[in-house]
């Protein structure tokens, strides 16, 4: 089994509960879905995007973020000043946008999700205002034909509509 590499772009409360549920989980993921994700990007706010292309140690980076020091001071990581020049910077197979993005722009999102899709890098999110704001069409998240398939809301390959 080929682990998922992900970028963790949120590590806050729902990002925390991410790292946590995946490290309780493993097993289970593993078994039950045949699949292994592993977290070789890990971003927040405050100390940056740090990657790790072998796999970041989540249970030491909760450690940390629990007693408010800072990730990026793990060593052995590659550092970046922010999620959008880690996430350009590296590569991994799957982002999960969990930041707190703003209601008024839907950023930084909006941009984390942009360049991933732009490079055929499927995203989940909790982080609702980029799409809100923005929708699918304010934006051509559609890539260039790749090993990937070209990438479109479900709604839209339903319905045979084009985004922009």
């Amino acid at each position: 089994m080929r682990p998922l590499r992900a970028w963790l772009v949120g590590f806050g409360t729902v990002g925390q509960w991410v790292a946590g549920a995946l490290g309780a989980q493993t097993e289970r993921l593993a078994a039950q879905y045949g699949i292994g994700i592993t977290v070789v990007g890990l971003a927040n706010a405050r100390d940056g995007f740090i990657y790790d292309g072998s796999g970041l140690d989540l249970s030491s980076a909760l450690r940390l973020a629990a007693s408010g020091k800072p990730i990026s001071g793990r060593p052995g990581v590659r550092r970046w000043p922010s999620a959008i020049e880690g996430i350009r910077a590296t590569e991994a197979d799957l982002l999960v946008e969990v930041t707190a993005s703003s209601a008024a722009d839907g950023e930084p999102g909006f941009q984390h999700m942009g360049e991933s899709l732009g490079r055929g890098i499927p995203v989940v999110t909790s982080n609702k205002w980029p799409v809100a704001l923005h929708g699918w069409s304010s934006r051509d998240w559609r890539v260039a034909p790749t090993s990937r398939s070209a990438l479109s809301p479900p709604s839209c390959r339903e319905h045979r509509c084009s985004p922009r």
